[in-house]
């Protein structure tokens, strides 16, 4: 009976120790919580996120922008006899100390966003990428807490030329705290050094534990484009989108409504791919990608064509060709019914041409201080091809005979007018 009670306490003895290191190897690879890391890492990864709008809420997909961020990082400054403290939980505080240069191994770091499909959620998606920094205990040669300056170095023209737009009150530069310690029961010398723990500051200042921590680098709640788009939050960055369209309407009692007018659409300083819809925005519609900056689709009466997820730059080139035997007055107007190409007689195979329709109010190169907002030139989303063919005679003879009908008419008229003036002047 000993004999079975010894073996069941060395098994309750080892499970008891099985379960004590599976909860210290889940300890040691605890991910970032409550903006500390857990752990013995050495890479750190900071969070970057770009909200991607669409003008509708309904369209299901777009692009997003391609643009490279760019971070440094480097040690703070501390004047003579300044100094910045960490106070723990239970009131112990410890210096602040500037980071060094040689324990990182890479002074800047790229996020870098292709353009590729982004699937939105009421018209908004985040899209996110990590800039990394690789940290080397054993060169902060001690332990303590070092701090670090990281700031976003992407340039104006950057962001200007992804279309991406960025407010005024953008928080540039955030703080990392390196937390470094000698590892538990080793010789206390720099090559048992390792990184314990790190958060991030929205400000270089004096530090309570459990309050000022950032659980991501940026915070970033930027709102719903809307027709005159405008961001509040302070932090993030926005990519918003916008649609246009094409429609052809034909008029006039000889025009045929159900022919098909071939209408070219052209995107100029787009750089993206975008998408196309023939028919009406809805959820889930189905959309087609289009790669190259050209397409052509072909419209009957008030049928429309969308072309959707364009950017701040897009500007789109239309043409739409008369493939009919009939000769038709076409006229071109945009969304608010104002003329854009006056009527002008198009034979059979020629092109009406609009050209360069700006859908945003962004300037053609970056401006001096950087463009924080955005407005839609909503007038410039829809371009209507009308199209209008009118009866004619079909001997011509109101339209070669009528006018010399209407002149001998006149000639007899005053002619019988004389006549009869002459006849009561003989009277008298």
């Amino acid at each position: 009976m000993k004999i079975v009670w010894k073996k069941l306490c060395a098994m309750i003895c080892c499970l008891l120790l099985v379960a004590c290191l599976v909860c210290v190897a889940q300890a040691e690879s605890a991910s970032l919580t409550g903006g500390i890391y857990k752990g013995n890492a050495v890479t750190i990864a900071i969070p970057k996120e770009i909200t991607v709008t669409n003008i509708n809420p309904d369209v299901a997909k777009v692009f997003g922008p391609a643009v490279t961020y760019t971070y440094s990082i480097a040690p703070i400054t501390l004047n003579a006899n300044e100094t910045r403290t960490v106070t723990s939980a239970d009131g112990a505080t410890i210096n602040v100390q500037p980071g060094k240069t040689g324990a990182v191994d890479n002074a800047t770091a790229n996020v870098q966003f292709t353009s590729s499909e982004v699937a939105l959620n009421g018209g908004k998606a985040n899209i996110s990428g990590k800039a990394e920094f690789t940290f080397k205990p054993v060169d902060f040669g001690a332990p303590g807490v070092y701090r670090y300056v990281i700031t976003d170095t992407t340039s104006e023209a950057t962001l200007y030329n992804a279309g991406i737009i960025r407010k005024a009150e953008y928080i540039t530069s955030y703080y990392l705290d390196i937390y470094v310690a000698y590892k538990e029961g080793t010789e206390k010398t720099a090559d048992n050094l390792e990184i314990q723990g790190y958060s991030f500051f929205g400000e270089n200042g004096n530090i309570t534990a459990g309050t000022q921590k950032l659980s991501e680098f940026v915070s970033n709640n930027p709102e719903d484009v809307t027709l005159s788009a405008n961001p509040t939050s302070p932090a993030g960055d926005l990519y918003p989108t916008f649609n246009t369209c094409v429609t052809t309407q034909v008029k006039g009692n000889m025009a045929d409504a159900t022919h098909e007018f071939p209408v070219a659409v052209t995107i100029e300083n787009q750089g993206i791919h975008f998408f196309t819809l023939k028919g009406t925005i809805s959820t889930g519609a189905e959309l087609t990608e289009v790669t190259p900056t050209a397409c052509t689709t072909l419209l009957k009466h008030n049928e429309v064509f969308h072309v959707i997820g364009l950017n701040v730059h897009g500007r789109i080139t239309t043409e739409e060709t008369n493939n009919t035997s009939d000769t038709y007055q076409i006229e071109i107007k945009n969304k608010t019914n104002a003329v854009l190409t006056e009527s002008t007689s198009t034979a059979p195979g020629v092109k009406a041409t609009h050209s360069e329709q700006k859908l945003t109010d962004w300037p053609s190169s970056a401006p001096s201080a950087y463009l924080t907002t955005v407005a839609l030139t909503d007038a410039n989303t829809q371009i209507t091809y009308i199209n209008q063919l009118n009866s004619v005679s079909p001997t011509g003879i109101v339209r070669h005979i009528a006018p010399y009908v209407m002149i001998l008419g006149f000639a007899f008229f005053f002619a019988v007018l004389f006549r009869r003036r002459r006849e009561e002047t003989a009277e008298e």
